[in-house]
Order: C-alpha cells, then structure tokens, then sequence
C-alpha cells in the first residue's frame, strides 16, 4: 500500500482493515528482564495516535523497541515480535 498525502481520508473501516502499522506480540528485554511484554496495537492511517501513561509505564521504551534504538543503547537489550508497517512485515526477534 502507497502513502499518498492527496488521498481521501481513510474510513474508519478501511483504517481498520489497513493499519499504517500493526505491532503484534511486542516484547522487549533488558537482559533477562522482560520490560514490555505482549504489546499489540494496531496504528490507523491519516490519524494521530497518542501514546500516553504515567511516568515509567515504558512510552519511550515502547518506541525505542519499534525503532530498535534499544538495542544501541545496551548490548542487553533484545526485542520480540512482528510489526508490520504499510503490509511489509517486520519480525524482530533479535
């Protein structure tokens, strides 16, 4: 699926059916310590998704799994799971 910014805005059943990415079964680690365990959310197109928590809750860890920054922060730290972004899927398992 192409991301075109003059597109008509997505129904909400199409955003449904076609995520912009699908997070499923994310889990993060620092060494034995599994930090964020089984996250699935699904990321509609054309919407703004807020990711909001108390302080610790693991927002940013989060995030840094999708983008792997973790794994440079720390040698310890390794991620599990599938995240698909516009139907190309990613599997992590690092």
């Amino acid at each position: 699926m192409q991301f075109d910014l003059n597109s008509t805005p997505y129904t909400p059943t199409e955003a449904i059916a076609n995520p912009a990415m699908r997070v499923q079964n994310l889990n993060f680690y620092y060494g034995r310590r599994r930090v964020l365990e089984r996250i699935s959310i699904d990321i509609a197109p054309q919407q703004v998704t807020a990711i909001i928590g108390p302080s610790g809750c693991g927002k940013s860890t989060f995030l840094k799994a999708l983008n792997r920054i973790g794994e440079l922060e720390t040698s310890s730290a390794r991620v599990e799971g599938k995240v698909e972004f516009w139907g190309k899927t990613f599997t992590i398992r690092v």
